[in-house]
């Protein structure tokens, strides 16, 4: 099993693009698949340097709607000889907005262009994609973030995260890998659910944000214990991670907690 960040925060090599955003390619047992796609079309420039052809891809899972992780998905779409099947949750197409410091001004940060991209659209709950592949969804709501703000009937309200979609592989081999991407639940809310729920003994390789930029040190300290209760063997942490958990991260485990770039691969 073989992944490779296509696009992220910062980049490993200057030939390759980065922005805010997060798109990880997945190849296993002969599976192609893309977790999420950035928020822009320098995915297609890197894709090209790393001689990925999306055209070839089993399919898309687009964790959440918000423009850093689904504004991509149009732009494979319409590149690709053979556009490959789109899956993401029946509440991703939301409006959703992020409000200033103040409150006073709301920025749409939803997926501005579902409407040229022909979806597969999901209900809540566990879904196996494939031999190898499990989507599923939490069944609470995300923490209160006033920040974060979705568009419904015409109210605004905190955005609750019901449409966030996790992504399970295993290779024939038995090995996990757990892609949380930009987990808004947070890890005390998903780790318990993919070991206590879902029964799954080990995670090989965590791969994600651990969407904690900007907390305390005691937020993230309280993250760190949790995670210390589970068996998850490494952790290649990127995008909404924040450099203050990283650096409590590497303290506590050492090398198995990597920063993964643009362009940086993970193999099991």
């Amino acid at each position: 099993m073989r992944a490779q960040v296509l696009i992220e925060n910062n980049s490993s090599c200057l030939d390759l693009k980065s922005e805010h955003g997060l798109s990880v390619f997945v190849e296993v047992n002969g599976e192609r698949w893309l977790l999420d796609a950035g928020q822009s079309d320098k995915i297609l420039h890197n894709a090209d340097l790393l001689g990925i052809d999306f055209s070839t891809l089993n399919g898309i899972v687009v964790s959440h709607g918000h423009y850093d992780h689904a504004g991509g998905v149009a732009h494979i779409v319409k590149s690709a000889v053979c556009a490959p099947p789109v899956y993401a949750h029946q509440l991703a197409s939301i409006a959703k907005y992020s409000v200033a410091s103040g409150g006073s001004m709301k920025k749409p940060n939803g997926w501005l262009a579902v409407d040229d991209v022909n979806v597969t659209w999901l209900g809540s709950g566990m879904v196996n994609l494939s031999e190898c592949v499990m989507i599923f969804s939490l069944p609470q709501d995300a923490p209160k973030n006033d920040r974060l703000m979705q568009l419904r009937n015409g109210v605004y309200s905190p955005d609750a995260f019901r449409d966030e979609i996790f992504t399970l592989v295993t290779d024939h081999n038995g090995h996990n890998m757990l892609f949380a991407v930009c987990p808004h639940h947070t890890l005390e809310l998903l780790l318990p659910y993919v070991f206590d729920v879902l029964g799954i003994p080990k995670i090989d390789a965590f791969v994600g944000g651990l969407h904690l930029m900007g907390r305390t040190t005691e937020e993230i300290k309280k993250s760190l214990e949790v995670s210390k209760r589970y068996n998850v063997n490494k952790w290649y942490v990127n995008h909404c991670t924040g450099e203050d958990a990283v650096n409590i991260w590497q303290q506590e485990y050492g090398s198995r907690c990597v920063q993964a770039w643009t362009g940086n691969e993970i193999i099991l």
